[in-house]
């Protein structure tokens, strides 16, 4: 990517989950950072704006893709929902033609009260970077901040437990309107599952 990206004040209100099978065609994404785990659930994980990606490489099996993001990609996705004014809810699905368990929580949070969950994902994504770590990834991208308001943020923490789940946490900041999302995801391989 050239130059510095642009910054567009998006709603948080506007975010939308879609999780879809197979491919994701990733042409409609602006993806300003990226990086992948390998293993029994491999990760393939961006940010994507003030929004994020995540492909699970199931064991040879299949794929599924999340995204959070303030657009809808595929409304004939297994699951999506939003835009996140009108509806903020747990996502809990089974794939046993995949053998696995999914689920995705948002949470929608005024600034000061979700300081403890950014800065605690700033510090896991700050450790890799550090330290390294190839069954942790940490995605981080700062956009340019005008000089009436604090930085705007995605953060993007993947980490593989012994290669039979994945648990996924991000923080979406949307400085303008003092607001923060953050979501969780876990996807478990079922026991029998893995070849």
């Amino acid at each position: 990517m050239n130059g510095t990206p642009e910054y567009r004040d998006q709603s948080a209100l506007d975010l939308r989950f879609t999780l879809s099978e197979g491919t994701l065609d990733r042409r409609r994404l602006h993806i300003l950072e990226e990086g992948s785990l390998s293993g029994n659930i491999g990760v393939e994980a961006g940010v994507v704006g003030a929004s994020h990606f995540v492909s699970y490489l199931i064991d040879g099996k299949g794929v599924l893709n999340e995204v959070f993001a303030c657009m809808e990609l595929d409304p004939s996705a297994k699951a999506h929902w939003g835009p996140l004014g009108e509806v903020l809810g747990a996502v809990d699905l089974s794939f046993p033609s995949l053998g696995v368990k999914y689920s995705f929580v948002p949470v929608l949070k005024g600034w000061e009260e979700a300081q403890a969950q950014l800065q605690k994902i700033e510090h896991k994504i700050a450790e890799i970077k550090a330290t390294g770590s190839k069954h942790r990834l940490g995605l981080r991208f700062d956009f340019p901040a005008d000089k009436e308001c604090r930085t705007p943020k995605t953060l993007v923490w993947v980490h593989q437990s012994s290669g039979y789940e994945v648990r996924v946490e991000t923080v979406h900041s949307y400085p303008h309107e003092s607001l923060i999302v953050s979501t969780r995801s876990t996807i478990n391989l079922q026991k029998g599952s893995v070849t």
